[in-house]
């Protein structure tokens, strides 16, 4: 094992009104509809480590929740904030034991990763005593040794479920390659596109390219000078397309991970810079595959045309 096992109990329970105002699930919409059922409470006497208080204050190791009317609740940020939960918050509970009054008096932020269960609901010690309790236990545990330890746990502890995550993780890992791979796909078939329109649209103005070589080689613009205007105009195109490109490519990532997907990231600049360097690189090398022989028209022969 890498480190010490996280173990948390928890209790199932119901909330039956915030605010005097009744739970029902029909008027509540999309992901907060979920609190309208069962959810998993907890007790715990300290912030826990994977935790930080936003809002409120947490109670005192030593306080006892026995005899209480009105029990301390710390709330996780996500559900307050879907529940329109604020601090002084009243919410009845209750549970096929007995029922409960409590109060919001914390609001704490949870960390994105960690291999406990989630529990959003906390109160002090004593609030769920002589309920039936299901614990939840993570642990970090080397590759190779994860096979000997479920055979351990299910030889030891017939009744307990063993989840090993790193599968869970392959399969997900596995779905997004394949996202990635249409992904990819679709973005070389997209510079594919570009790089052909972009030969199309150099090859249609041909002549005059001609024209202005011509012109050039008159005015006494040697060959080496007209191939440097030319690179300069592809690789401007080109580094305009893929600045555009890039970061229309990161604002969309960045909404598709932050707003959809709740994650949390940072931008990531260097994919931006690659994109426009790589984009212009290839421009100037389409441009100039599709323009290469107009270098070597000769301005009498053109002038003699006119």
């Amino acid at each position: 094992m890498e480190g010490a096992p996280e173990l948390l109990g928890a209790v199932a329970a119901r909330m039956q009104a915030i605010d005097g105002v009744t739970v029902d699930r029909e008027k509540m919409r999309g992901f907060t509809r979920r609190y309208a059922g069962t959810v998993s409470v907890s007790t715990i006497d300290r912030v826990p480590d994977f935790s930080q208080v936003v809002s409120g204050e947490w109670w005192k190791p030593e306080f006892q929740a026995h005899g209480k009317d009105d029990i301390p609740l710390a709330v996780a940020e996500t559900a307050a904030k879907a529940l329109n939960l604020h601090i002084g918050s009243a919410i009845d509970w209750s549970t096929p034991q007995r029922t409960f009054h409590s109060h919001v008096a914390a609001i704490h932020k949870s960390e994105q990763v960690r291999i406990t269960a989630r529990i959003e609901f906390f109160f002090p010690p004593g609030t769920l005593d002589g309920l039936p309790v299901i614990y939840y236990g993570g642990a970090r545990v080397k590759a190779e040794a994860v096979p000997a330890l479920q055979k351990t746990l299910y030889e030891k502890f017939p009744a307990v479920t063993v989840i090993n995550m790193a599968d869970v993780l392959d399969i997900i890992q596995s779905v997004v390659d394949q996202i990635s791979l249409v992904i990819r796909f679709i973005s070389a078939f997209s510079i594919l596109a570009g790089a052909v329109i972009l030969a199309s649209s150099v090859a249609g103005t041909r002549f005059r390219r001609i024209r202005e070589v011509v012109i050039l080689k008159t005015l006494g613009a040697s060959r080496n000078r007209i191939a440097k205007i030319f690179s300069i105009e592809f690789f401007v195109i080109g580094g305009v397309a893929g600045l555009m490109g890039g970061a229309l490519a990161a604002g969309f990532a960045w909404a598709a991970l932050n707003r959809l997907l709740d994650a949390v990231t940072a931008p990531d600049i260097l994919p931006v810079f690659v994109a426009v360097g790589g984009t212009a690189v290839l421009a100037v090398a389409t441009g100039w595959l599709a323009s290469y022989h107009t270098l070597g028209q000769k301005p009498l022969e053109i002038l003699r045309d006119e």
